[in-house]
């Protein structure tokens, strides 16, 4: 696996900083405190299917946050411009790029999933491309499932789930769709796994991350800064990496980023 320079992380730094991966992000603090809030009270839209211990209070995760994500610590803020610090984001790319490299290397089967269809499927399209080329294992789940099988929740966020570019999203309706449910992961982790395919690296973000994670997959995410219930899962241990960063920006910001991971994992982009 190879790494990165100083100057490489420092021109990655300004560069999401400047695009609002990081640095002041468009997610604001009465999203990033009100989620918070949410979690803390257990609501079942914004626990990703982590199963969160009762340890973890509003202070206990605002704690988290401002260790993990670089925002305010400041009990008494509310509104108005929060942060994620940039240094906190490259360490954190630099073990996801580590521990897919390894996953390659060990020959792992890797499944890609995400909650924002628009900002991250293109940098998980193409970190799968580049994981096949490097001669690595990515679940195609047409590959494993029977003939014919349709993956259709009806719930909390109805549809079924789809696999594009390698990617397994939310369908419903004629569009992908967003979601914070962990239902999408826990019906396709089921279904694999009656037909005996249990991926060994699950490269999400969101309730495919946090059910993956809770069903003792190694899991590696990126989360937003009003989405805490992943970085808990790390906190915790059922995640493994957790990338602090703003999840949904047109695909061009993602481009150095997906660059950083792929150098840290020590294998080429590719066509």
């Amino acid at each position: 696996m190879t790494t990165t320079s100083i100057d490489q992380d420092t021109a990655l730094i300004d560069w999401m900083n400047e695009t609002k991966l990081t640095g002041a992000i468009n997610t604001d603090r009465s999203s990033n405190i009100g989620h918070l809030r949410l979690l803390a009270d257990r609501h079942p839209g914004y626990t990703f299917g982590v199963a969160i211990d009762e340890s973890w209070d509003e202070r206990a995760l605002l704690e988290l946050m401002f260790s993990k994500a670089g925002i305010s610590a400041d009990a008494t803020f509310e509104q108005g411009q929060d942060h994620i610090d940039a240094r906190r984001t490259v360490k954190e790319l630099a073990a996801y790029g580590r521990r897919l490299g390894e996953a390659v290397e060990r020959q792992e089967l890797i499944l890609f999933a995400t909650a924002h269809p628009a900002g991250l499927s293109g940098v998980y399209a193409t970190l799968a491309s580049a994981v096949r080329q490097a001669g690595g294992r990515v679940c195609e789940i047409a590959e494993h499932l029977e003939r014919g099988t349709t993956l259709m929740i009806e719930g909390m966020d109805d549809g079924e789930v789809w696999q594009i570019s390698s990617v397994c999203m939310r369908y419903f309706g004629g569009s992908l769709l967003h979601t914070h449910s962990p239902q999408f992961a826990e019906l396709l982790l089921s279904k694999l796994a009656e037909r005996g395919t249990v991926p060994d690296l699950v490269v999400a973000d969101h309730g495919w991350a946090g059910a993956a994670g809770a069903r003792g997959i190694a899991t590696i995410g990126i989360a937003d800064s009003n989405d805490p219930a992943l970085f808990v899962a790390q906190a915790q241990g059922s995640v493994e990496v957790c990338v602090p960063m703003d999840d949904n920006l047109l695909a061009y910001a993602y481009e150095p980023v997906i660059d950083y991971i792929l150098a840290h994992a020590g294998i080429p982009r590719g066509a």
